[in-house]
């Protein structure tokens, strides 16, 4: 009886392990060849035979095997061997390495499909099927125009983005990016102050009033995760039931960590803008600049959907000017008004979204970015050398001629279109490089804007090449900014742009006289509202400011 038992086991074992190998795929091959067509022995062969042991080439993407010849995908990189599979496959798997040989090919046909809501290093949560666990790094790829292409995770947008995830023991193993979806919702972090963390948040809920003590809610569910909506809308309150911010629609996601609570609002792109035009631009400034401000705001939000900074809590950005100022004021007649008549349009270059930059006041000229340190770009440039009278803004004395001529551009009406920046050198030290004593522009672009700034210290000299940090490391030494109705400001903590010449009076007491406000680069909304005033259209107004673009429904 047991000779019999064994013999059946081994038997088992035998017809398990053929239909293994029929359902995996056995080939063999010496010869090889990589994209470009040359016969030569891969780098995966070598290192097999270099090693003596077996390479797996993990989750790889088999793209065809036609006439005897297997291609693949894998590590970015498209490779053609030869071969016969024992069966039509195309998709991720396991190419096993044995010397000189494809000795084995382990495929992955177990998926589950969904839209992508949230992930973390070891996990990823599905619309459909909720978390699964997720190997730490793992493939993305997607088939376009019947090419297999590998993605990132910055390709996939957060609440949009359909996914097909391919599972091995029960563990997310590779992804497979469906067809591209243009998004209708979008996601948003609402901060507190610098903080995304909310220590206490009551809602009230607009259609009965009722108020929802939300820290008190999840920690009587035991839930991490909550979700309020209400169809008239919710506002933020306090425990005595006082109202405060603005008005929220759609829907409001609360995410419990440690440090307090993650308030993401979630709501369709159209309805986001509505509160985005009005937090970035006054309803006064016309009906063309608005217009033309809801095309960038629009081409802004879509290009930049698939940010990862806050994939953990399912949401594409945040509220404040790291990306665009959202719900610091309710909708207006004038900026509805200006979403609804530009509805679905943005901002192309070559048929891609650009990154569609605006500003509060250019000086008459617009920035480039060299200013950041980043190359050239199809769409940016400097504009409004009209107004610079033929003069080279790269040189010192043309640039003071600039800044004093009388003649006004579109952003005139700003009253930081001209401006002078008092420092105070005499009370800060800067550690071990003392006090600062001169400051020396070395070096301008185009448009007149600091591209190379010289702080020469007590003990040492230090030079500086990006926008921000020449604002914000001046900003340091701000006494007072004296804009040009005469007003004084002695509330900002940075200088108002990189566009400016130094002066020095004769006590030495340094004064920066300078033009405009902000980074400078793409579109001047107070040039937007002089060019509407003079009766540009906002496609117009797009054109002047952007080089190449055309702007069409998404």
């Amino acid at each position: 009886m047991k000779g019999i038992f064994k013999k059946k086991i081994t038997l088992v074992i035998l017809l398990l392990t053929v239909i293994s190998l029929i359902f995996t795929g056995i080939i063999l091959t010496k010869m090889v060849k990589d994209t470009s067509g040359e016969e030569q022995r891969l780098w995966f062969f070598e290192e097999s035979i270099k090693t003596g042991q077996p390479i797996v080439l993990e989750n790889a993407y088999i793209i065809s095997n036609e006439g005897e010849k297997l291609t693949f995908l894998y590590d970015y990189k498209t490779y053609e061997v030869e071969g016969q599979m024992s069966q039509e496959y195309d998709g991720i798997a396991d190419i096993h390495i044995d010397g000189e040989h494809v000795s084995k090919i382990s495929i992955k046909p177990d998926s589950i499909k969904g839209v992508l809501q949230s992930y973390t290093e070891g996990e990823i949560v599905l619309k459909e099927h909720g978390v699964e666990r997720k190997n730490t790094s793992l493939p993305i790829y997607q088939v376009v125009d019947g090419q297999v292409k590998q993605r990132e995770w910055t390709q996939m947008i957060l609440g949009v983005s359909s996914i097909q995830c391919v599972m091995e023991k029960g563990i997310v193993c590779g992804i497979v990016l469906q067809e591209d979806v243009v998004p209708t919702d979008i996601r948003v972090v609402m901060k507190n102050g610098s903080d995304i963390f909310h220590p206490q948040i009551y809602v009230k809920k607009q259609s009965d009033g009722s108020v929802v003590h939300v820290n008190q809610y999840m920690s009587d569910a035991g839930i991490t995760s909550y979700t309020l909506e209400d169809a008239n809308g919710m506002m933020l309150c306090d425990a005595e039931e006082n109202e405060a911010g603005v008005l929220f629609e759609g829907k409001l996601h609360f995410h419990l960590e440690p440090e307090g609570i993650v308030l993401v609002n979630e709501l369709p792109m159209e309805l986001y803008l509505k509160y985005v035009v009005p937090s970035e631009m006054p309803k006064n400034f016309g009906t063309e600049a608005l217009k033309a401000q809801a095309v960038c705001a629009r081409t802004y939000a879509y290009a930049h959907m698939n940010n990862q900074s806050y994939a953990k809590y399912g949401a594409n950005m945040d509220n404040t000017t790291s990306f665009q100022a959202y719900h610091n004021t309710n909708r207006t007649e004038e900026t509805d008004a200006a979403v609804d008549a530009t509805l679905g349009e943005v901002a192309t270059c070559n048929g891609e979204l650009i990154s569609c930059y605006y500003f509060s006041t250019s000086p008459g000229v617009t920035n480039d970015l060299s200013s950041w340190g980043n190359g050239e770009s199809d769409y940016i440039a400097c504009a409004g050398f009209e107004f610079s009278e033929g003069l080279d803004l790269t040189k010192a004395d043309d640039f003071s001629r600039f800044m004093t001529q009388q003649e006004v551009s579109y952003d005139a009406v700003s009253n930081y279109y001209r401006w002078k920046a008092v420092l105070d050198i005499s009370t800060i030290r800067e550690n071990e490089k003392g006090a600062l004593k001169a400051v020396t522009v070395k070096k301008r672009n185009a448009g007149g804007y600091v591209t190379e700034l010289e702080l020469s210290y007590e003990n040492s000299t230090e030079v500086l090449q990006k926008e921000t940090e020449i604002r914000s490391t001046l900003g340091k030494y701000l006494q007072e900014v004296i804009l040009q109705n005469e007003q004084v400001r002695t509330d900002i903590t940075r200088i108002p742009s990189a566009c400016f010449e130094v002066l020095v009076n004769a006590d030495g007491q340094i004064v920066l006289r300078g033009g405009g406000n902000g980074h400078g680069i793409g579109m001047s909304q107070y040039g937007a509202r002089g060019m509407a005033e003079k009766g540009y259209t906002y496609k117009e107004i797009i054109d002047y400011y952007f080089e190449n673009v055309v702007v069409k429904k998404i």
